[in-house]
């Protein structure tokens, strides 16, 4: 915990859990270089220490003898008290009975009595010489919330307090008045009241504190008080809220930093949203930055539940090759471990990784740190269907402290393994006999080659999935780590390392389908590294080499998320070769947030799985096309299907007819187009025709005007001819009549429709409109009478006298109405033709026609012009040069008359 007026701070990490010692020599540093052993030569002083642990024998040599190893955890309070000479400065050189755990009093004498001081408001004990004890009485604006340390706030101010006799757990609640007396002093520039050695608490205040409403540009302005702070917007919408993390926030005033104190744990794990109306915290202070600390839930109302991008991609798991890499910190060692200090450490730290397993159901999971075989074997035996390897190859082999071993856990069904062994072992020192002459110019003692030791693993194993069984070759890694201490060395033999490695690989793997997965230790995008001499990841040669490797990971990378809990960058990652490049499951490299919670680095582990999957196929193939013919001509009935294996599922259909499965229906005839992609992006494409029947084409000659009451003229024959089609032919006329031929005696004009229906079904129909004119006129009782027309004139003749005048030019009917020119009982014949045919037709006078003929497509293939006397006409036309086919036949009368138009039927 925080601590002020200390002469000496020790970085993160550098004191271990377990027995400790700190000894005072008289001597330089250069007396004492990396792996001194303990003496006792110079020795000045020694304490020696735990944490509810054994005793070190090795250590309590630096003791008098006789003298026990203090127990800081021996008052029930590890986390607040600290070990301290009572009475005050008492015991001797190398004596520790007299040392006892309590509360510490730094810049004080130890157990020493604080006498009563004047009450002062919070202003002036802010501005109160560092070291001076205060009495102050305020509000309560934060308790226990952060677990260290508490705000208290009046009139004029607010201000720190760190100590458990306020912000213990439950001790207070936000609101609550209290006097306290403390020294004032200041822990990383921020300005606080620690130790507290004395506190009075007269429950709620009457007057709770309220926040002030402020921007983030007047942060400092309002140092320990509780504010309010509105139209926040945040850095990475959408991004989790990490405890013990800064955030830097803005408003319409610039930049501010969010804190979010891993304590509450309402707030932890929340996802970052785009803005917020309002935010409210308490102002603390880190060096020379003023940070908001929210408190609560409701302090951040704005922030909504994380959730995992993507989902599943629906893509069932047995279709899939689904493997992670995850560094479960110092797995069962009671004295390392997330839960280190709890009596149930290794069941807590078991189940919590088991859980988290049991929900990834991978197929492979490279772990990483396992210092408790037997509590890892007893774990994998829990979770049915699974198997685990692990290497015996790890850093200071020959040392007898604990080990942090890599190795696999695997689903039994999907994965048999082939070979397990370590890589690289044939070129350390450590593991051939002290050979170091194929680590020429590695960057320090060559004994620290891959991290002292702690050798890839590999596992060949064939790998069933959907049926198909593929060799794969994975590489669990645990590169060496960073450090404040001889950054640019570490860096420089992490980069030696996985450079050999890769050598190894290219010349040994260069054909075989490899995954590397684990703790890199680095980015790939670049390095993580502090203090050195350049940003380049140390696996640049990895990034650039891509025609053989791809790091599937790094678009986590590029996307800001992390896999070591207590900083950016990604330092875990999954990396393939070429071989895999179509296996890869686009979008599926995940991190697994969605494991972390406020307790996950005091229970699990402080890094987390990283995840991806693989579609272990053959190539995509075409295995066959069927096509289901329209089943006639002109019908929307037709159909095609593909049938496809191999690829990465699902597949994408795209028809050129706008369908999208692999069965396209309801298709005219013609030609069909369809491109399958896979997942991986592979595309194939392919052409289907679709057919139909020859189109039934039906032709009706005949008469298509009679005269009623004139039997020569009062019935006309229609007779069809049908191409096209199959088998034979069945007829229906609209008068019920069922043959090709039919003869029809209408009285008045009227419209007859045939269908004609062939074996198959499918049918035509055609119209003939029949005009009646009734030409009966004055008749007697001696002759029945009819109008003719007979060079322009209209007479009413008795029959025999008309037929006299028809033979020579004159016509049946009234001339009409202002002499205009009129074609009728127009027919070609024979139609269908082979080589010439006739246009036969009546015209009611002299006059001039034209005769046009088009083709289907509606081309004019034929022109000419006649003239033509009243009565009946007959053209001549040759078509034994034209195409065969169906031809439209026009006769058009250029005087303004009228326009008849006929089918024929090219043979």
């Amino acid at each position: 915990e925080d601590v002020p007026n200390v002469s000496i701070v020790f970085p993160g990490n550098t004191l271990q859990n377990g027995a400790d010692a700190v000894a005072l020599y008289l001597g330089t540093s250069a007396d004492f270089p990396t792996g001194t052993p303990v003496t006792t030569d110079n020795l000045l002083d020694a304490v020696v220490y735990d944490t509810n642990d054994a005793d070190d024998e090795g250590l309590l040599a630096l003791l008098n003898p006789g003298e026990p190893q203090v127990n800081e955890a021996g008052e029930g309070d590890k986390d607040n008290h600290s070990l301290q000479r009572m009475p005050n400065g008492s015991g001797g050189a190398r004596n520790t009975s007299t040392y006892v755990p309590a509360l510490p009093t730094p810049g004080a004498a130890n157990g020493g009595i604080t006498e009563p001081t004047e009450l002062i408001s919070v202003a002036e004990a802010r501005n109160a010489a560092e070291g001076t004890v205060v009495t102050i009485t305020g509000v309560l604006t934060v308790s226990d919330q952060f677990a260290g340390s508490a705000y208290i706030q009046d009139g004029t101010g607010g201000i720190a307090v760190f100590d458990a006799a306020v912000h213990g757990n439950g001790t207070f609640q936000i609101g609550d008045s209290i006097t306290l007396t403390g020294t004032r002093s200041a822990f990383n520039n921020q300005v606080q009241i620690s130790p507290v050695t004395e506190v009075t608490g007269f429950g709620a205040a009457n007057n709770p504190i309220q926040p002030v409403t402020i921007t983030l540009a007047e942060l400092g302005d309002h140092p320990g008080e509780l504010v309010r702070i509105a139209g926040v917007t945040f850095p990475v919408p959408g991004d989790m809220l990490f405890g013990n993390s800064n955030y830097v926030v803005s408003d319409q005033t610039g930049s501010g930093e969010l804190r979010i104190d891993n304590d509450v744990a309402s707030i932890v794990g929340l996802a970052q949203p785009e803005s917020c109306e309002a935010l409210t915290g308490v102002i603390g202070k880190f060096q020379e930055v003023y940070q908001l600390l929210p408190r609560m839930r409701t302090d951040i109302a704005c922030a909504e539940t994380y959730i995992p991008e993507g989902g599943d991609l629906g893509i069932p798991k047995e279709e899939t090759l689904d493997v992670v890499a995850w560094n479960i910190e110092w797995f069962g060692d009671e004295s390392n471990a997330p839960p280190a200090g709890n009596p149930n450490s290794d069941q807590i730290q078991k189940d919590s990784v088991k859980a988290i397993l049991r929900t990834l159901d991978a197929d492979v999971i490279a772990v990483e740190e396992i210092s408790d075989d037997a509590l890892f074997a007893l774990m994998v035996s829990e979770m049915e269907g699974y198997d685990y390897v692990l290497s015996d190859y790890t850093s200071y082999p020959n040392d007898t402290e604990v080990k942090q071993k890599v190795g696999f856990i695997y689903k039994t069904a999907v994965v048999t393994p082939v070979e397990t062994k370590p890589l690289l072992a044939t070129i350390h020192p450590y593991y051939n006999g002290g050979d170091s002459s194929a680590l020429t110019g590695y960057p320090d003692d060559p004994t620290r080659f891959f991290a002292s030791g702690r050798l890839p693993y590999l596992m060949k194993a064939d790998v069933t999935v959907g049926g198909v069984t593929q060799q794969v070759n994975f590489v669990a890694l645990h590169a060496r780590a960073n450090s404040s201490s001889g950054s640019q060395s570490r860096y420089d033999m992490r980069k030696y390392d996985v450079e050999v490695l890769k050598d190894s690989l290219d010349v040994m793997y260069a054909d075989a389908s490899l995954i590397v997965l684990g703790d890199f230790n680095d980015d790939v995008d670049e390095t993580v590294a502090d203090n050195v001499n350049t940003t380049v990841s140390t696996y640049q040669a990895y990034v650039d080499d891509t025609a053989n490797y791809r790091v599937v990971s790094s678009v986590l990378s590029d996307r800001n998320f992390r896999s070591y809990v207590f900083r950016e960058n990604m330092i875990d990652h999954i990396m393939i070769s070429d071989e895999l490049e179509d296996s890869f499951v686009e979008g599926s490299a995940r991190v697994g947030y969605e494991f972390y919670s406020s307790n996950y680095t005091n229970t699990t582990s402080d890094h987390f799985p990283v995840y991806a999957r693989f579609r272990m196929q053959t190539a995509m193939e075409l295995v066959s096309t069927a096509a289901t013919d329209a089943s006639c001509n002109g019908a929307n009935d037709g159909a095609a299907t593909v049938e496809v294996t191999g690829g990465v599922l699902p597949y994408t259909y795209t028809w050129s007819n706008g369908a999208d499965t692999a069965y396209a229906e309801g298709l005219a005839a013609g030609y069909y187009t369809v491109v399958i992609t896979d997942a991986s992006g592979t595309e194939l494409s392919t052409e289907i025709a679709i057919k139909e029947p020859e189109a039934l084409v039906i032709t009706i000659e005949g008469d298509d005007k009679v005269y009623p009451g004139y039997a020569p003229e009062e019935s006309a024959v229609l007779a069809a001819m049908v191409t096209g089609g199959s088998g034979v032919y069945t007829y229906l006329w609209s008068t019920g009549d069922t043959e090709s031929t039919i003869s029809v005696s209408p009285q008045e004009t009227t419209v007859y429709t045939l269908t004609v229906t062939d074996d198959s079904g499918c049918s035509a129909e055609q119209d003939i409109v029949v005009e009646a004119e009734d030409i009966r006129c004055g008749n007697d009782r001696f002759f029945r009478k009819i109008q003719i027309c007979y060079r322009g004139k209209t007479l009413c003749l008795p029959e025999i006298a008309a037929e006299q005048l028809l033979r020579i030019g004159a016509t049946l009917g009234s001339c009409g109405t202002a002499g205009a020119p009129e074609i009728s009982e127009v027919f070609i014949f024979p139609n269908p033709v082979l080589r010439t045919t006739c246009v036969v037709f009546r015209s009611n006078r002299d006059t001039s026609v034209g005769i046009q003929l088009f083709d289907q497509r509606g081309n004019q293939v034929f022109a000419d012009t006649k003239t033509v006397n009243a009565g009946k006409n007959s053209i001549e036309l040759n078509l034994s040069g034209y195409r065969r086919g169906i031809y439209i036949c026009k006769v058009i009368s250029l005087e303004g008359g009228t326009t008849v138009t006929r089918k024929l039927l090219k043979l």
